[in-house]
């Protein structure tokens, strides 16, 4: 039996957006180019969708690690990923000791 770590964040969701969401709107001869304010609005609105689509279970989160051969080793991961989002977010880096 093999584990791993499912999950998804925001960050995740905006780059999906990017390459999902058109600069385009329409078809045929009604194609409306959309300004970059625009296209960021919809960059921005579908990737709180993904968002809260993968955390309500109705769209299935992305493998974030590795297979594992252990329960254990997949919570050792969680507990990393959670050092390791803490340090980002506060601008922490190990690099930078």
């Amino acid at each position: 039996m093999s584990f791993a770590v499912f999950g998804a964040s925001l960050d995740y969701c905006t780059k999906v957006a990017r390459t999902r969401v058109k600069p385009v709107n329409g078809n045929g001869k009604n194609l409306v180019q959309l300004t970059a304010e625009e296209w960021e609005s919809e960059v921005t609105k579908y990737a709180q969708k993904l968002f809260d689509d993968i955390k309500a279970g109705k769209k299935t989160a992305p493998k974030i690690s590795a297979d594992m051969t252990q329960p254990s080793a997949a919570k050792e991961f969680i507990a990393l990923a959670k050092k390791q989002l803490f340090a980002k977010t506060c601008g922490y880096s190990s690099e930078h000791r």
